[in-house]
């Protein structure tokens, strides 16, 4: 598809892109589309997939406590520089545990999921939370927010982006310190969540794990025809 937005340039007859993924259903129905307007950045179709269908990642972290079991999934362990993903982190709690949503008051504290707690490789990452239940305590009188039973959060993760080899002409010590250099990496992970029950609340805890994905090469740029 190509962008209207961007003027039109002599030395691309062909335009710049809109770059875009579609997922089709057989009988071409679109299921759902995902656009992140910036050319460096790009969606990958299996995330699509995880999001619409949830098939994904055939061997999820698990995560083990005596209240809750995690589950946590992402579309593709293999990406490209400037790529998202989707992550999927599917909760079961025990039955009669409660965790905390991200609207209760202090000194409680919320569920929340952190990868790349390092800050090193992802420049994107955001996590939608299912609705909230609210829960009657009858011996403090509170009515607070929090999560029961199946909980499924997703989520969007981003590699930060790594230019191709020569693409920038004449910058090429700039390029070497922003790309990343392709590779076997190991994102760490923190599940973070306050689990009560009608009695008793545990302290917080924070379940640390870590995500094994791989860097791909980034492909340099085909040279036009004019510049040959």
């Amino acid at each position: 598809m190509l962008n209207p937005n961007i003027p039109p340039n002599p030395r691309q007859a062909t335009g710049q892109p809109f770059p875009g993924h579609f997922l089709i259903a057989p009988d071409g129905v679109v299921l759902a589309k995902a656009f992140t307007g910036d050319l460096r950045h790009r969606v990958s179709g299996s995330a699509l997939v995880l999001e619409y269908a949830g098939e994904g990642d055939d061997s999820p972290i698990r995560i083990d406590s005596e209240v809750l079991t995690a589950h946590i999934a992402l579309s593709s362990r293999r990406l490209f520089g400037g790529q998202e993903i989707a992550v999927v982190v599917d909760l079961d709690i025990v039955d009669g545990w409660h965790v905390y949503a991200a609207s209760v008051p202090a000194p409680y504290v919320p569920l929340s999921i952190d990868i790349d707690t390092d800050g090193e490789l992802l420049t994107l990452q955001s996590f939608l939370m299912p609705r909230p239940v609210d829960i009657e305590f009858a011996s403090t009188g509170e009515s607070l927010p929090a999560h029961e039973g199946r909980v499924r959060i997703s989520g969007r993760a981003r590699l930060r982006w790594s230019p191709p080899p020569s693409m920038f002409g004449g910058l090429e010590e700039a390029v070497k310190r922003r790309a990343i250099t392709p590779g076997e990496y190991r994102l760490r992970g923190a599940l973070r969540y306050q689990a009560c029950s009608d009695m008793v609340c545990l302290e917080p805890r924070v379940e640390r794990f870590e995500v094994a994905i791989v860097v791909e090469a980034n492909v340099a740029p085909t040279p036009s025809r004019e510049s040959l």
